[in-house]
C-alpha cells in the first residue's frame, strides 16, 4: 500500500466551500458548461469503439456517468507533467510504471489523469488500468483546480485509490490525499499533507520509499504563459 511517509503540519482536508476559487465544481455538483450529457460506462465503451468521439475536435472524458469537456492546459501544466514523469521514471527505471493522460477504468468515471503510477504486480498492463493496479493517481493544476480538488477526488476516493496528488500550479504546491474513505458521502480522503517549495514528498511503492523535490517538480514561474 502506498503512503506519504513526512508528517507536514497540515493533515485535514479544507471544509467544502473553503477554496478561494471561482471553478463551478468549487460550488457543489452544479452542472456547469463543460457537461455534456448523462451517460453509462458500457455505453460510453460502446462508443469510443465504434469511433464516435473525436478526442481531437472535442475533449472529453467520463466522470461520475457524465460527459465533461476536458479543461485547457497552459504551458506550465505541460512543462510540470513532462518532468513530473521524467523524475518518476528516473527513480524507478521503469517507464512501463508510468502512464500519461491514458483513461483508467472505474465504476461509473473513465478519468484521464494526467498521471498514473503503476503497482509492479499490474504488469505487463495489456488493458486499461482499474483501481487494483494504481499505485499513486496525480493531477497537475491550473484551471483545473476546482474539479481536480472536488469532483476528482470524490472519484478517486471513491474508487478507494490509495494515494492522490494534486500538482497546484495556482498555489505552487504539491497537495497529497490519503487514506480513502470511499464509504464517506461524499467520498473523500481522510488526510491532506501540503508541501511546498523547498520541501519534499516521500511516498512508498513496492517496498521502497522514493523521494522527490517539490522544486524540482513545480514550473519556473515565467513558463506558465
Amino acid at each position: 500500500m502506498s503512503s506519504v511517509l513526512d508528517a507536514p503540519a497540515t493533515v485535514t482536508p479544507p471544509p467544502r466551500g473553503a477554496d478561494k476559487n471561482t471553478d463551478a465544481d468549487l460550488q457543489g455538483d452544479v452542472p456547469d458548461a463543460s457537461e455534456i450529457y448523462r451517460i453509462s460506462i458500457d455505453e460510453y465503451q460502446a462508443m469510443i469503439k465504434h469511433g464516435i468521439f473525436d478526442d481531437r475536435e472535442t475533449p472529453i472524458e467520463l466522470l461520475e456517468g457524465i460527459l465533461v469537456k476536458k479543461m485547457s492546459k497552459d504551458f506550465g501544466h505541460i512543462l510540470t507533467l513532462q518532468q513530473l514523469k521524467i523524475l518518476i521514471d528516473q527513480l524507478l527505471s521503469q517507464p512501463d510504471r508510468t502512464l500519461t493522460q491514458d483513461p483508467i477504468l472505474l465504476a461509473e468515471s473513465e478519468p484521464e489523469p494526467d498521471l498514473v503510477l503503476l503497482r509492479a504486480e499490474a504488469l505487463p498492463l495489456r488493458r486499461k488500468p482499474t483501481p487494483d493496479d494504481i499505485a499513486v493517481v496525480i493531477e497537475v493544476a491550473d484551471s483545473s483546480l476546482g474539479r481536480d480538488r472536488r469532483r476528482k477526488l470524490r472519484i478517486y476516493a471513491a474508487a478507494n485509490l490509495p494515494v492522490y496528488w494534486i500538482v497546484n500550479l495556482r498555489e505552487n504546491v504539491i497537495e497529497v490525499y490519503t487514506d480513502p474513505q470511499p464509504g464517506a458521502k461524499p467520498a473523500t480522503y481522510a488526510k491532506r499533507s501540503i508541501h511546498r517549495l523547498g520541501a519534499q514528498v516521500t511516498f512508498e511503492l513496492d517496498g521502497r520509499a522514493l523521494t522527490l523535490n517539490v522544486a524540482d517538480i513545480l514550473p519556473p514561474a515565467d513558463s506558465a504563459e
